[in-house]
């Protein structure tokens, strides 16, 4: 039996011969480390094949090494390219020693050798073998992924993408795009125009056509290594969290002002209805903390949170009071007063990579390496996605989910919650509703079921979250009905598109803490 890891400070390359009760340090490759995915020969107890990261010009990169003498000396055996691929498993064909099988997170996908290692051919036809570490959407219908060398741009989730690859190689860490101005865009990390890295921050107003400033250069005042982008509902105001503090922007990321020297925030929310009342998330206590006074002072908001490391934070479009955070090791918690108190809304005790949140319906959506897309709503198919999930981005326009793995992008439509066959008599605190006709050129018929004695308020949402009309606010009789005559709050006639009618108990009539109950159903508005 073999095995790899640590001692107390290097690692190396471990032999059982009593069943894994005991093991012995057997060496390591000269110039391999981070030993991955390890393989022993099926016939030649005397053969193993490792798999490493290995320094290889400019980059680090994934190999293989094979020992024939119990791992005493190691010789490589396989450093496909310019050795950038990253190991994911190593495997012998049906325990035939001959036929050797590489997988990868890089472009090269899969490496297949039926010849013990000797030559070595691609097998990718078919195979997603890029890695997408984040997935965004605006909410209305534009989605995008960024990965190190990819940068792809989708008008609808289910429908092909358009990649505008980035002038040279980088590692973003921040990623993220506006609410409220199609094709606004900011990323930030470290590009590589030379071997050296240099920190970016840069912004696209085009759908990731064109991006300033160019790689290697920093917006003027922006004099830190920049980590996280909070964008503000606006077209012009975007926050940008560094090692040197807090900075804004007013001219959408032409150039910054520090307005708080505070570096330990990794994440930051902004309220969509004011550009300087943000949230802000810390692995430090307290967790999260807001400001209303564009991020100059801060106040705790962490009552009922437990200390973890707050990954991100979204705000609830029609009403800031309202928002979620996602604490690794933890799970969701929501807060329906402004973070005065929390509670918890989905429980997750594993890993999390990035988190989803729909406010309309109340479901969340988390990114795991381990489970692959873990939440509470029902009309998520079975098996999607499989595994290594790294971002989670949830469209409401479409009601797609989008995922971002090792291994590349997957989207999924989302079952509406009547089709989910939801059993209505469990639920009778629940408002519940109907609408016709679907879809709707000039008026919509909602009709309110068992709801005596209770207080709500019916709004139309649009695919943004924002409130476009509210009909009623008030008592609820029996079998009581609504008209929407597809006109917003101002009486003009709402552009065709999707949009929500959502009932929800008025305050007062439900738990404090808990998560809003009420109704939900989806109208399309023809022209």
């Amino acid at each position: 039996m073999w095995a790899s890891g640590y001692d107390t400070v290097n690692e190396w390359v471990y032999r059982s011969t009593d069943g894994g009760a005991t093991f012995s340090p057997r060496g390591r490759p000269t110039m391999g480390y981070a030993l991955d995915a390890l393989v022993a020969d099926p016939v030649d107890a005397n053969r193993v094949i490792l798999a490493s990261l290995a320094p290889c010009s400019a980059w680090d990169g994934g190999v293989v090494w094979q020992s024939t003498n119990q791992g005493t000396s190691w010789a490589l055996l396989l450093g496909p390219g310019n050795c950038s691929e990253v190991a994911v498993s190593l495997q012998f064909g049906n325990g035939d020693p001959s036929r050797l099988y590489f997988a990868t997170q890089g472009s090269g996908g899969f490496w297949a050798s039926e010849n013990a290692g000797s030559t070595w051919e691609v097998r990718n036809q078919g195979i997603h073998s890029y890695p997408v570490r984040y997935v965004r959407s605006d909410g209305a219908g534009h989605v995008y992924a960024r990965g190190f060398d990819l940068r792809l741009v989708g008008t609808d989730p289910s429908a092909p993408w358009t990649n505008h690859p980035p002038e040279y190689w980088s590692e973003p860490t921040g990623f993220e795009v506006s609410r409220g101005t199609p094709g606004l865009l900011y990323e930030c990390g470290t590009s590589f125009p030379s071997d050296v890295g240099e920190p970016f921050a840069a912004g696209s107003e085009d759908f990731g056509d064109n991006w300033t400033p160019p790689p290697g250069s920093l917006p003027p005042g922006m004099d830190s290594y920049p980590y996280r982008y909070a964008p503000a509902w606006n077209d012009h105001t975007v926050y940008l969290l560094g090692s040197g503090g807090i900075y804004r922007s007013d001219d959408a990321n032409q150039s910054y002002q520090q307005v708080s020297p505070i570096h330990s925030f990794g994440c930051a929310a902004v309220d969509p209805a004011d550009e300087d009342h943000l949230f802000a998330g810390q692995w430090v206590n307290p967790v999260v903390m807001e400001s209303v006074d564009g991020g100059a002072t801060w106040s705790p908001r962490a009552d009922g949170l437990p200390f973890g490391n707050p990954l991100r934070i979204e705000v609830d479009p029609t009403d800031s009071d309202h928002l979620v955070v996602a604490i690794v090791g933890a799970g969701i918690y929501e807060t329906l007063n402004g973070g005065a108190s929390w509670s918890l809304l989905f429980a997750y005790t594993g890993d999390l990579n990035d988190a989803a949140w729909d406010p309309v319906l109340g479901y969340v959506y988390l990114a795991t390496a381990a489970e692959g897309i873990v939440t509470d709503d029902p009309g998520v198919a079975d098996g999607f996605p499989m595994h290594r999930v790294r971002a989670v981005a949830y469209d409401a326009a479409s009601r797609s989910l989008v995922a971002g793995t090792d291994n590349g992008l997957y989207v999924t439509g989302l079952l509406e919650p009547a089709e989910v066959g939801e059993d209505e008599s469990t639920l009778p605190s629940r408002l519940s509703l109907r609408v016709a006709p679907v879809p709707a050129r000039e008026s919509v018929t909602i009709e309110l079921r068992r709801t005596e004695g209770v207080s709500a308020r019916v709004d139309i949402v649009d695919v943004n979250g924002r409130i476009v009309r509210r009909l009623y606010e008030g008592a609820i009789a029996a079998d009581q009905r609504l008209e929407w005559d597809t006109r917003d709050q101002s009486t003009r006639l709402v552009p065709a598109g999707l949009y929500w009618v959502r009932a929800t108990v008025s305050e007062g009539k439900q738990s404090e803490t808990g998560p809003k109950q009420g109704s939900t159903e989806r109208v399309l508005v023809l022209r």
